[in-house]
């Protein structure tokens, strides 16, 4: 099983649905998670019909802002919706095929610090009832310490530690990744914003769980890949190579390029 998580910076240009198929294809994604939809009510849902799977939850946008789906298909695994607000989607997947559940909460922090603190208590009072595996994934519009910036000038340092304090007192742990470290960039700004953790129980589970930062499609923000078993790796397919646009955005193209 392969979840996608992605801050897409909206769904509403007539090239989305198509852009999600061949990324969700790509990756042989059966749960896909948006972030910054930007979208909500009857424009919602005909955007979420016309993206391929049968199912999802939505945390509806504000205005032009926000917004966070799940999307997946019902002949293989069930999401139960459990609790929601404006920056966190809390819910229960089952795995039709082996019987096997666990919890996943989907992310979007606010971008003023003050106001995610309201997203650390959410994740400290989930932490404090969660018993069974765990995962939590998404754009948490934080970064863990100086080397999660470049260039490294204008850190935040209390809420740098906020963020440690509480993943650590929440005791979660960081899935390990493969790629590009920066998952967001800006002009000559590169930072660390989407993340992945689980808790002890989820690591034990699923302990063949790989992650994978994906290049970038049509937003500052890299996709998260997060494969639960080893299997296909996005970064040695023997396939035909194909070569999208916006890879050529990266500053990181043309070195890797030569290096090939």
């Amino acid at each position: 099983m392969d979840i996608i998580c992605w801050n897409c910076r909206g769904t509403c240009s007539k090239s989305f649905p198509g852009r999600i198929k061949e990324i969700t294809y790509a990756h042989n994604t059966q749960i896909l998670i948006l972030i910054e939809t930007r979208a909500s009510g009857s424009r919602a849902d005909m955007i979420v019909k016309k993206l391929g799977f049968s199912d999802w939850i939505r945390v509806e946008a504000t205005g032009y802002a926000r917004g966070t789906w799940i999307l997946w298909n019902n002949n293989t695994i069930e999401i139960d919706y459990i609790y929601s607000n404006v920056q966190i989607l809390h819910c229960k997947v089952n795995v039709l095929s082996n019987n096997t559940s666990y919890l996943l909460s989907c992310v979007y922090g606010d971008p003023n610090p003050y106001e995610r603190v309201a997203l650390w208590d959410s994740i400290t009072l989930l932490a404090q009832d969660i018993s069974d595996s765990w995962l939590i994934v998404g754009d948490f519009n934080a970064y863990l310490s100086y080397k999660d910036k470049c260039p490294g000038s204008g850190h935040n340092q209390r809420a740098m530690k906020q963020f440690r304090d509480y993943i650590n007192s929440s005791n979660l742990l960081e899935l390990n990744f493969t790629g590009d470290k920066f998952t967001w960039g800006k002009g000559n700004v590169k930072e660390r914003l989407d993340w992945a953790f689980c808790n002890i129980e989820w690591h034990i589970k699923f302990n063949q769980a790989n992650s994978y930062h994906l290049l970038k499609y049509d937003s500052d923000h890299q996709p998260i890949r997060i494969q639960l078993q080893k299997g296909f790796n996005p970064y040695h397919h023997k396939g035909p190579f194909q070569c999208h646009a916006a890879w050529m955005l990266e500053e990181s193209f043309h070195s890797i390029i030569k290096k090939s």
